[in-house]
């Protein structure tokens, strides 16, 4: 997607698998168009963006992932959770929930400032949908916040073990074990 930071540049993510890919396709988010003037007077708007899926051959078995970063409400002085957003976290859930009941894992920031996730969008884990594989004081350097999440079909997956390392960038990295149930 254009990035926010610079013109004529672009931000973008990336999945690395030692598995065979074998379906990949990227999406737009569903984005509430959100506009502030920030006390600069410079005119902020959220932009799109894009978030990944694809599905991975892991040893016969196939395995569902989405990579996503959403957006930051928090810029725009409002809050993910706030009711005028429930259409739109419905809507990216509908997209989440894997219509062949395949095992699923979502990774990405979730910007969710202030809030922990399941408080920031509850409709994730309402009915069991998703848990979190990694819960951890902070995914961002400087802060006691977790922005950075790993989750996973419970009734699918089981994660073994989960953790956050430093790295050379702002966020810290996510990381998971995870195993199919039988």
């Amino acid at each position: 997607s254009p990035s926010h930071l610079e013109s004529g540049t672009y931000q973008g993510l990336v999945v690395l698998s030692k598995y065979t890919i074998e379906q990949y396709f990227t999406f737009s988010l569903p984005n509430p168009r959100l506009r502030v003037t920030k006390p600069n007077g410079s005119q902020w708007i959220l932009f799109d963006k894009g978030a990944q899926r694809l599905t991975l051959n892991v040893q016969g078995r196939r395995l569902t992932v989405f990579n996503l970063h959403y957006f930051p409400f928090h810029h725009f002085h409002r809050r993910m959770n706030e009711v005028e957003f429930a259409g739109i976290r419905r809507e990216l859930v509908d997209i989440l929930l894997s219509r062949d009941h395949t095992p699923t894992i979502i990774t990405g920031d979730f910007n969710n400032k202030g809030l922990p996730l399941q408080a920031a969008f509850p409709e994730l884990f309402q009915q069991d949908r998703f848990q979190q594989a990694v819960e951890v004081e902070t995914t961002v350097v400087g802060l006691h916040e977790q922005f950075d999440h790993i989750l996973y079909t419970p009734a699918l997956l089981e994660a073994r073990r989960g953790w956050a390392a430093p790295n050379y960038s702002d966020h810290y990295a996510v990381i998971a074990n995870f195993t199919f149930r039988d």
